[in-house]
């Protein structure tokens, strides 16, 4: 793994919060910023610092920096295609990741306009998607359309175009949306891996945050709270929110989980009406809604 002095150095003040860290933190972010390295390690090791320091910025001078090399980075990976190919699965800006949610979130997904989806590849459980391909066939009526010993041929007689494949099984698989327990197991079994491009810079971990009306500089890394302290404190008034706003709480909640792979059923059956918002002192904020259980998966959630 190749070694970057200047990064090196970043790091090893960056979790310091004294006067010389933060004059040293300066210094090798100017640097960082002035000799971008267009190669996939750079690029991966200094955006995982810049998300720290854009969440633990000791002063605006550190925070104003962070910003710029968000920005550089970006500008690198949206002209620079080859190196968005090699970073695969870091979830920033323009590259792609492959993965497997649920048929709910992945139909969600598929008309956001920041991130594009297709059919990575299918999984070892064949069998159960060969014969849903042949039902699928014999439905549509093209009997003279032989079955094909792989999925993907199937899959090609019903819908020749591969962009628009994925739709197709989303379409289908929704026409069991009124029972969904069958159409989770389903979907589950079927065990499709899906590719996710990100087309727009939102969709990635360097963007992707609920704004603040105002940011807090740090003078110390804040390890542990009071937990209980925070549990047990009475809820400020709601923030009042717009329709708009509150469908933007929704998506940045739903990207943060699938660019982290940690999809739950909360978000991915989000009832937006029951949306409300808590603004606390400090780095805190609360976000509370009642889950839609629908579905085998969020019934057995609900049912713990």
């Amino acid at each position: 793994m190749p070694s970057y002095p200047e990064l090196n150095k970043l790091r090893a003040v960056s979790f310091t919060f004294d006067a010389q860290s933060l004059d040293k933190k300066i210094e090798y972010l100017l640097l960082a910023n002035r000799n971008m390295i267009e190669h996939p390690e750079f690029v991966k090791q200094y955006s995982e610092l810049l998300l720290f320091h854009l969440e633990y910025p000791q002063n605006k001078k550190v925070f104003m920096l962070a910003i710029h090399g968000v920005v550089c980075i970006t500008n690198v990976l949206r002209s620079n295609k080859q190196l968005c190919g090699k970073l695969k699965d870091t979830c920033l800006p323009y590259t792609s990741f492959t993965t497997k949610y649920t048929h709910d979130l992945i139909s969600w997904l598929n008309q956001q306009p920041e991130c594009a989806l297709c059919i990575d590849s299918f999984g070892d459980n064949k069998v159960s998607l060969y014969h849903w391909l042949g039902a699928c066939i014999n439905k549509f009526g093209k009997n003279h359309l032989a079955v094909a010993t792989l999925p993907e041929d199937s899959l090609m007689q019903l819908e020749p175009r591969k962009e628009r494949q994925l739709s197709f099984l989303l379409r289908e698989v929704a026409r069991l949306d009124n029972q969904p327990e069958v159409k989770d197991l389903l979907w589950s079994n079927l065990k499709i891996w899906i590719s996710i491009t990100s087309k727009a810079k939102d969709f990635s971990l360097l963007f992707n945050r609920i704004e603040k009306s105002k940011t807090f500089y740090n003078s110390v890394l804040l390890k542990t709270f009071d937990y209980q302290q925070l549990y047990e404190a009475p809820l400020p008034p709601a923030s009042k929110l717009t329709n708009a706003k509150a469908l933007d709480l929704q998506k940045v909640i739903r990207y943060s989980l699938t660019l982290t792979f940690r999809e739950t059923d909360p978000a991915t059956y989000f009832d937006i009406r029951s949306l409300q918002y808590f603004k606390f002192h400090y780095l805190k904020m609360v976000i509370l809604f009642r889950m839609v259980v629908r579905g085998y998966l969020a019934i057995m959630r609900a049912s713990e």
